[in-house]
């Protein structure tokens, strides 16, 4: 009698369920992949097309236009100061002042040779020679005079302001003998002190300076003499020293002697060396 098997066969289910939902997954990450690669490869294609030049440069080429506007708007600017800058003014006067001195000075020596030439045609008539010389000496004499006019103008010192300056000058003259003060020589007389001490005479400069209610836009422009240097210290003291002047704005400039700021009170001429008796 044979005997039956009571196990169980084989079965290969559970390896086929494995490999099934292993190849499903695969597959589903390969589509997955795919799919990733696709949006990729069109986000890279869109961001790689050229876009319009004025869209990106419209706001870059307004800022620059601005620039130019206002680089132009500042050259017509200095242009137009350009032809009222006072020094090239200045400047151009001084040239033009130089060549009238060459042709004054050329129109001298050809009056003194025509003067020359006339004594000699006179003496060749056998004129009275003494009137043809007296007439002469006396074109000289003339001559010398406006020689010495000219010396005395240029003797006289002028300061060149410019309108936009904002503290323009007061002048003070100061020498041993007086002290000369100018606000405006074209609208305003000079004032003049002497006979006074160099500590009277400073004093009296700051007190007419303060007297007015301009005093502290303006610049007290020192214009120093040899022989004044007394009352310049006495004025640095009372600067220093007394809390009234403390404001005030001070400039200082060296002059001669012989030279003078205002034609009101022109410098005194200096008197002859006397010869002593034997």
């Amino acid at each position: 009698m044979r005997r039956r098997g009571h196990g169980a066969p084989v079965s290969f289910f559970s390896f086929q369920d494995v490999m099934v939902c292993t190849i499903g997954l695969t597959l589903l990450l390969t589509l997955v992949l795919i799919l990733q690669v696709g949006t990729s490869i069109a986000d890279a294609s869109a961001s790689t097309e050229t876009p319009e030049p004025d869209a990106l440069r419209t706001e870059e080429l307004s800022e620059i236009e601005l620039e130019v506007s206002r680089l132009e708007a500042r050259l017509a600017e200095l242009e137009a100061r350009a032809g009222e800058d006072p020094i090239a003014e200045l400047a151009r006067t001084r040239r033009r002042l130089i060549a009238l001195d060459a042709e004054l000075a050329l129109a001298r020596r050809e009056i003194e040779t025509a003067d020359a030439a006339l004594v000699e045609t006179l003496r060749d008539r056998e004129l009275d020679a003494e009137d043809a010389i007296a007439a002469a000496l006396a074109r000289r004499r003339d001559r010398l005079a406006e020689d010495l006019d000219e010396v005395r103008r240029r003797q006289r010192i002028v300061y060149l302001v410019s309108d936009e300056s904002p503290h323009p000058p007061t002048v003070a003259e100061i020498s041993s003998d007086r002290v000369v003060l100018s606000f405006d020589q074209e609208s305003e007389a000079s004032v003049a002190l002497s006979d006074m001490t160099p500590e009277r005479a400073a004093s009296n400069l700051l007190e007419l300076f303060t007297a007015r209610e301009d005093w502290r836009e303006r610049t007290l422009l020192v214009v120093l003499k040899p022989s004044g240097l007394a009352t310049w210290s006495a004025l640095l003291r009372l600067l220093r020293e007394d809390d009234r002047y403390r404001d005030v704005a001070v400039g200082v400039d060296l002059l001669a002697e012989d030279r003078w700021t205002s034609d009101r009170f022109p410098a005194a001429r200096p008197k002859p060396i006397e010869e002593s008796s034997p």
